[in-house]
């Protein structure tokens, strides 16, 4: 995490590790992914054991053996939300789930008491059972005229973990692990495609940006490969 008193001026602010899950590696490491630890330090909050506080019945044992990765963060007058992809070691194979946390105004984002746990957001069954894929990743929490929408991107395990374009989904409450759906499936409300056969997704968006969604996908073709990022043309309702 960088803070800074405007934007320009966190492109030389310090980074502090905010959070730190199951399997973290040493300082220093850009190897062993997505364990690595490039930023020095000890993380700010131990986001798999140092929570106390849950809402809804939420079980904090979900957490206990969680590598996390990236993390999608939405803020609003009266909280910050993160839904983050967990890994979770404790099952042979992993399980790979989303879930999802609240941090109350005024929220000191640093401290692992302004958090509460909400419960699991997505799980493989939903993954399959809207889209043929086996989980969910890549959350991004946006809000469009006073509704919150979560952005996902199914992964297609059986071409090697392949990115498989992104869904758009609504929140019935933004304070509730408890998405739109209809006779227990999700209930879709956009869809982004990348290039058949691509590593794509990991949507995002912005407001009064012209182009809708925002798409990346990994270019094999560029010299060198890398990610680019496209306007899908694809907008909220």
């Amino acid at each position: 995490m960088k803070t800074a008193a405007t934007p320009l001026e966190l492109a030389t602010a310090t980074p502090v590790k905010l959070f730190g899950g199951a399997g973290l590696q040493a300082d220093g490491i850009t190897t062993v992914a997505p364990v690595f630890s490039p930023t020095g330090g000890t993380p700010a909050i131990q986001l798999n054991t140092a929570l106390t506080r849950t809402l809804g019945g939420a079980n904090l044992a979900d957490l206990s053996l969680c590598v996390f990765a990236e993390p999608g963060l939405h803020a609003t007058n009266t909280a910050v939300y993160l839904a983050i992809f967990c890994a979770d070691a404790s099952t042979i194979p992993i399980t790979e789930y989303l879930v999802y946390f609240r941090c109350s105004s005024p929220c000191d984002m640093a401290t692992a008491t302004s958090w509460e746990y909400l419960g699991r957001l997505l799980t493989p069954a939903d993954a399959l059972a809207v889209t043929g894929n086996d989980h969910f990743q890549a959350p991004a929490l946006v809000d469009r005229n006073g509704v919150t929408y979560l952005l996902v991107t199914p992964v297609d395990t059986t071409t090697g973990n392949r990115y498989n374009g992104c869904r758009l989904y609504e929140f019935v409450d933004v304070d509730t692990n408890q998405l739109r759906r209809n006779g227990g499936d999700l209930i879709e409300v956009a869809r982004v495609d990348g290039d058949a056969g691509t590593h794509n997704g990991a949507c995002s968006a912005y407001s009064g940006l012209d182009g809708g969604l925002l798409l990346s996908q990994f270019e094999v073709a560029a010299t060198p490969e890398t990610f680019k990022i496209y306007k899908s043309q694809v907008d909220f309702p």
